[in-house]
C-alpha cells in the first residue's frame, strides 16, 4: 500500500511539474530526489537484515555471536519427534555471552502427538542446549524474512535461518536496538 502511495505522489509530483513548465534541470533535479525517496528502503529494517546476516555467516564459520545478542534474550526450544512427540521450553533474562555457551532450559516433553511409538504420560526434565552441536549437521544456512511469506502471520523484524533441510531452523527476533532479542530453535522431524 506504501509503495502505491509513493508512486501516486511520483506520478501527482511529475504532472504538476510539466504543467507549470519547469526547466530542465528543475525537473531532472525534482524526479531524482523523488525516486530516492521512494526507491530508499527503510533504514531500520536494512540495519536488522545487517544483524540477521552477520549472525548467520558467524553462526555458519562458527564466530562469536555475543555482539549481536540483547543484554536480556529469550531461548525457545521447539523439538517434534515422530516417537517421542513434542519438546518445548523457554528460558528468559539471558545475558549477552550465554548464546556462546551450554545453556541449561528445563523443557516439557508430550507425547500426545508421537506417532511412532506408545504413548507416556508427559515430563519435564532439564535439556543441555548447545547451539553450536544444534547446528553441527546442517548442510545448509539460508536466511529467510517473514516478509517474503506469503502467510497472513507476518511477523515484523523477524528472521528465519533455514539448515538441514527445512525442519530445522532458528527463528531471530531483532528488537528496537538492532540486537536479538529472542532466538527460538526449532527441530521437526520430517517423517
Amino acid at each position: 500500500m506504501k509503495i502505491i502511495l509513493k508512486h501516486v505522489i511520483f506520478i501527482s509530483l511529475l504532472i504538476i511539474i510539466v504543467s507549470y513548465g519547469y526547466k530542465q534541470e528543475d525537473i531532472k533535479r525534482v524526479i531524482n530526489t523523488a525516486k530516492s525517496k521512494t526507491l530508499q528502503p527503510n533504514n531500520q529494517t536494512s540495519k536488522k537484515k545487517e544483524v540477521a546476516e552477520l549472525f548467520t555467516h558467524n553462526l555458519k564459520n562458527g564466530h562469536n555471536l555475543v555482539k549481536l545478542m540483547d543484554d536480556n534474550w529469550t531461548l525457545l526450544y521447539y523439538a517434534d519427534d515422530r516417537c517421542s512427540g513434542s519438546t518445548e521450553g523457554e528460558k528468559i533474562n539471558l545475558s549477552k555471552p550465554e548464546i556462546d555457551k551450554t545453556i541449561i532450559i528445563n523443557v516439557k516433553n508430550d507425547s500426545e502427538y508421537a506417532w511412532a511409538c506408545d504413548k507416556r504420560a508427559p515430563y519435564y526434565y532439564d535439556f543441555t542446549f548447545d547451539l553450536n552441536k544444534q547446528i553441527e549437521n546442517w548442510d545448509n544456512f539460508e536466511l529467510q524474512s517473514s516478509d517474503y511469506s506469503d502467510s497472513p502471520k507476518k511477523e515484523k523484524d523477524v528472521f528465519y535461518i533455514l539448515g538441514a533441510g527445512d525442519s530445522d531452523y532458528i527463528k531471530l527476533t531483532i528488537g528496537a536496538k538492532n540486537l536479538i532479542t529472542k532466538l527460538k530453535y526449532s527441530s521437526i522431524d520430517p517423517g
